[in-house]
Parts: structure tokens; sequence; C-alpha cells
């Protein structure tokens, strides 16, 4: 059954039993360089509050390395739909986003360098 939710494997192969509830929600932190396991606490702490109070849902959090991340952001007011696409692909459902224009984005994002 595992098989069937790769993006579950992770969780299972651990050995630490996890019971998930209703809904479950996994929260992805991308980040330029490796952390620090308190670094990383942190940031996992401040993820996971962003919902764990919700009723009924569980969260799993995850980091990702990404050394091109800074270039990336660099790029956001030029190409904000591939740097989203990018950030995106470490989604589960990796939804594509090349079709959608600048406009639609206005409300969805807060970013500022």
């Amino acid at each position: 059954m595992v098989e069937d939710y790769s993006f579950l494997k992770s969780v299972y192969s651990t050995g630490k039993g996890f019971d998930g509830g209703e809904n479950l929600l996994k929260c992805h932190a991308v980040v330029s360089e490796s952390l620090s396991e308190s670094d990383e606490a942190v940031l996992e702490h401040l993820g996971i509050s962003l919902i764990e109070f919700k009723p009924k849902v569980d969260a799993l959090f995850e980091v990702h390395v990404q050394p091109e991340l800074e270039q990336w952001l660099d790029q956001m007011e030029e190409n904000k739909i591939v740097v989203l696409q990018n950030l995106l692909n470490y989604s589960e459902n990796k939804i594509n986003i090349s079709d959608y224009s600048e406009a639609s984005f206005s409300r969805l994002t807060q970013f500022r360098r």
C-alpha cells in the first residue's frame, strides 16, 4: 500500500510510528545550504506551527537544499513564473504553472528582496 504513496516511504522507513490524522499537510523548506540540527529544528517549528493547531490535521516537515536558490530569487522579478515553478517542483503534485499569467500571482506572492 505504501508503494501507492511514494512520498510517505521516508516516513515509514524510519521505523518510528506515525499516526496521521484525517488530513496530512507536508511543509517544505527550500534552503541554499545545509543547516545545523538546531537551525533545522527552529525552521521545522516555524513551518509546522503554521498548520499544527488546525483540528484533524497532521503535518510533516522536510528540508531541501538547493544551492541555486539565491540565483533563482535574484531572477524573481524578471522570471517570476520560472522561479515559482522551480519551487513548486518540490511539492507532491508538481503543479505546472507555465501557462499562468504574471497577473494571476499578484495576490499570491509577497516576495520582497
